[in-house]
């Protein structure tokens, strides 16, 4: 048999440590960045559009999560205040056979007991709050993020072409001035062109700083208003008010707003009575918020939608219905077979406009 040469199945290792290294400090290279140019050029049309992009799914998925933990935080604490309120229920029925000398062997024990699950129920019931707080900032900020992406696609074009022609007519002047030195020395040396030697040229803001400016003046907005102003007149935080009140108390009135914050900014937990000088309008608003009455229909209701956009509820079929015949689109950014129909919020006084999707079915309500 005669004898083949074979092509050996591994390849020699020679090289290998070099090659790796190589590709090591390639890595390294690439993942280096150079160092940041702020830009010498007003923004093009392109990059515009790519701004006003950022405004897109990823912030309206945070409005919709928050929506949804909103929802659930109120979920929580009516749970948690039903069931302390049911167990507080059963032990003044005990408490009534203790008085007449009934049953008391375990009387301390159940009233020690009684009062830590009071206790626990009222902490976590100011840690749901708390939570409800957080979440509404959250919110809050995705709304400010998108004004602040809204603004910046409108006022950043200007303001980068007039930044843009106040530095390019300043370099003009600059390189006049030189050109004007240099003509009246003779010199063997190399003449300017038309890019300056000293490697001039504008230098905008960065996009970036533009917004980070808006969005942090904004937030420092937000965070320098009371507790009150932040929070009182949120929809989901006066729900979630109202849903502890009523889960705790019933049909007892509630209180004012201006009694949820102290002086010293906490939330002021457990609030019940009314002080004796409250002014009748405050009764009228609280009144209002507990309506069992359609403001359409004139009828009890049936399929209660609280609107998202104003503190008014409707019966599902009568909103619903005005929605469908109405020609009002809204979200359609100028585009008339866009959009989502849309009404004006029928309670007179009230200008909101709801759509299908700003309609929903709250807990209080259905109680």
């Amino acid at each position: 048999m005669s004898t083949r040469n074979r092509i050996p199945a591994y390849r020699s290792s020679v090289g290998r440590t070099s090659l790796t290294q190589d590709l090591t400090s390639s890595a390294i290279a690439f993942d280096t960045l150079p160092p940041y140019k702020k830009p010498s050029h007003p923004l093009t049309i392109r990059a515009q559009d790519q701004i006003k992009a950022l405004n897109g799914r990823p912030i309206e998925q945070i409005k919709e999560h928050s929506k949804e933990a909103e929802k659930r935080l109120t979920n929580a604490a009516e749970l948690v205040n039903d069931k302390a309120r049911e167990h507080n229920e059963n032990i003044a029925k005990r408490r009534k056979r203790w008085d007449q000398g009934l049953d008391t062997k375990h009387q301390e024990n159940e009233e020690t007991w009684s009062a830590q699950f009071q206790e626990k129920a009222d902490s976590i019931t100011a840690q749901l709050e708390e939570s409800m707080r957080g979440v509404i900032d959250t919110s809050v900020g995705a709304e400010r993020m998108a004004e602040s992406i809204k603004w910046l696609h409108q006022h950043a074009p200007g303001r980068l072409e007039q930044e843009f022609n106040t530095q390019q007519n300043s370099l003009s002047q600059s390189q006049r001035r030189r050109d004007t030195q240099i003509s009246e020395v003779v010199s063997d040396g190399p003449t300017p062109g038309p890019t300056p030697l000293d490697g001039s040229r504008p230098v905008l803001s960065g996009i970036g700083e533009i917004f980070e400016e808006r969005l942090n003046r904004k937030k420092d907005e937000y965070t320098s208003r009371s507790l009150y102003d932040r929070y009182a007149e949120n929809r989901a935080y006066a729900d979630f008010k109202a849903m502890v009140h009523d889960a705790k108390y019933g049909n007892e009135e509630a209180p004012p707003r201006e009694t949820w914050f102290p002086e010293q900014g906490l939330p002021a937990l457990g609030v019940t009575q009314r002080g004796a000088d409250d002014e009748e309008d405050d009764i009228v608003v609280n009144k209002a918020t507990v309506s069992t009455k359609c403001p359409v229909t004139f009828q009890k209701f049936r399929e209660p939608l609280t609107s998202s956009k104003c503190p008014h509820t409707f019966e599902k079929y009568a909103i619903m219905e005005m929605i469908g015949r109405s020609k009002t689109k809204v979200g359609s950014a100028g585009n008339r077979s866009g959009g989502e129909k849309a009404v004006e919020c029928p309670v007179p006084g009230c200008s909101q406009v709801s759509t299908d999707a700003d309609l929903m079915r709250t807990s209080l309500t259905c109680r």
